[in-house]
């Protein structure tokens, strides 16, 4: 019987980290099915999704878990379905003011959509002093989700937004 789990793992970044957990993993008959890392000034962040033999799960666990210098996590994950939302990826850009991070979220969270990834950026404009707020998404949006109306409602967190929307 194959487990999944979700390992996260956070600490100093280093070369070899990532290969390193990978060797553990596959010496225990994993493998990968998803693995997200982001590096943030010398620090690294890492959610996987893991697949291996449940009986083995254990022992990999033990592993990670003595992983020197680093944060471990472990929660249960179930097996992907064949069916539910899609990817679409979201490219928002206006001018920066305080809170459309916030607002950004509250959009794609009163709409139930599940945020995959977000990369925010404000971006200084020189010479006339002001900066632009960049906004970049991956959302798992149900197939017959109405896009325009999502576009239109981010457009109206800002005036002169831009919104893009690809599926």
């Amino acid at each position: 019987m194959t487990a999944h789990f979700l390992l996260t793992v956070t600490g100093p970044w280093r070369a070899g980290l990532i290969g390193e957990l990978a060797e553990k993993t596959i010496a225990c008959g994993g493998t990968w099915l998803i693995n997200k890392s982001i590096h943030v000034e010398g620090r690294i962040a890492l959610i996987i999704k893991v697949a291996a033999p449940a009986d083995q799960v254990p022992v990999l666990r033990a592993e990670l878990e003595s992983f020197p210098g680093y944060a471990v996590e472990f929660a249960d994950s179930a097996p992907e379905s064949e069916a539910g939302p899609q990817p679409v990826t979201i490219s928002f850009r206006a001018h920066d003011r305080s809170g459309l991070t916030r607002d950004v979220h509250r959009i794609l969270d009163d709409n139930g959509l599940v945020t995959e990834h977000l990369d925010v950026r404000r971006l200084a404009v020189g010479g006339i002093g002001e900066s632009v707020f960049t906004c970049s998404a991956r959302v798992m949006i149900p197939e017959d989700y109405d896009l325009v109306a999502l576009s239109a409602e981010l457009e109206a967190v800002e005036p002169g937004a831009v919104v893009e929307l690809e599926r």
